[in-house]
């Protein structure tokens, strides 16, 4: 069906004209304009259609079917019994995140995580690209980790080192993933991308990650508080393809490849 019409008429008939061309369109078609001059009826009529992106989409389950989508899962790749839910707190050994616009990289030791207990808003397939859709929101994941390293780059020279705790919180969240149905699942494809509504996010960190006499140190600390928000979106949007996986590997589908 036809997403957005526009027509500008003046007769009955021009009016019956454009209902027989609108009823034509019900199958998939590009987004474009038409313009038509009928001198018999001395009008125009301009149409404007476009694509009805929901005649591409599958849904093998409904949205809160879990062991639907289990099944259709299990059906394209061998999934070990998931446990049905994320532990709480997920504890994770490591994990680096690279702050490329404050040139620094932060490995991340003994994160306990919470509130990856996400709601699924999106189960379906792409007939057209047939890619599996996956899209989860979290409302709120806390991350308090016991020791981050952070590495302090030097054009030419070391990395000056310092460490403490720190904690990040990401709220109202939504991470999407895509991956390709050929016809079996491979997560190792998967296109991961997060996306955050939250546009105060939280962030701290113990004083030892700041004392250091260098004032390149400073300067990045600075730096990193100044812009937390930009800091902050990058290191979700690298953290979101770690948390999807742990989701899907406990909630939907075990599988030993990490995605």
């Amino acid at each position: 069906m036809v997403n957005a019409t526009q027509l500008i008429f003046h007769q009955e008939k021009a009016r019956d004209a454009a209902s027989r061309l609108v009823k034509c369109k019900q199958n998939r078609i590009s987004v474009y304009a038409i313009s038509l001059s009928m001198r018999k009826f001395n009008i125009k009529i301009t149409l404007v259609l476009v694509d009805n992106e929901e005649d591409e989409i599958y849904r093998p389950c409904h949205i809160d079917d879990l062991n639907c989508m289990r099944k259709f899962l299990a059906s394209r790749r061998h999934c070990y019994p998931p446990p049905g839910r994320v532990p709480d707190p997920y504890l994770r050994d490591n994990s680096i995140l690279n702050y490329v616009d404050f040139n620094i990289t932060v490995i991340n030791i003994n994160s306990k995580i919470s509130g990856l207990n996400g709601i699924i808003k999106e189960f379906h397939v792409n007939k057209r690209t047939n890619q599996l859709v996956i899209a989860v929101w979290f409302d709120t994941i806390d991350v308090p980790t016991e020791r981050s390293v952070v590495y302090h780059h030097r054009n030419g020279r070391v990395p000056i080192v310092t460490s403490d705790w720190s904690r990040i919180i990401y709220r109202r969240t939504l991470i999407t993933t895509t991956t390709p149905l050929s016809p079996t699942i491979d997560f190792r494809y998967t296109v991961v991308y997060g996306y955050s509504e939250d546009g105060n996010p939280r962030y701290g960190f113990g004083s030892g990650i700041n004392n250091h006499p260098s004032p390149i140190v400073h300067g990045n600390v600075a730096s990193f508080m100044a812009n937390i928000d930009l800091a902050v979106r990058n290191a979700f949007l690298t953290e979101a393809r770690s948390y999807i996986r742990i989701f899907i590997q406990n909630v939907l589908c075990g599988y030993d490849v990490v995605l």
